[in-house]
């Protein structure tokens, strides 16, 4: 990634995939990495069930993710079959 601005926080994205691949390309940027919470779940690693982040029961943030990234393709192909 190439830093655009002088904040420090906006960067170009490379996004060369989409037109090199014929097929779907998904790109995915988890959870924000420097945030306290997202940094616990992380360090916290697989577990079964549940614990509580924040006041929030949570799933392991690795189970949490790949469920959202299948649902969210299926959701996609399912509209597409349409």
């Amino acid at each position: 990634m190439t830093k655009i601005g002088s904040t420090g926080y906006v960067y170009a994205r490379n996004l060369l995939a989409t037109r090199l691949y014929r097929c779907p390309v998904v790109y995915c940027e988890p959870y924000v990495m420097n945030s306290r919470e997202g940094f616990e779940r992380i360090q916290a690693g697989e577990y079964e069930g549940t614990r509580t982040f924040n006041g929030v029961e949570r799933k392991n943030i690795y189970r949490e993710y790949s469920d959202s990234l299948v649902d969210g393709l299926v959701e996609y192909y399912r509209k597409a079959r349409r």
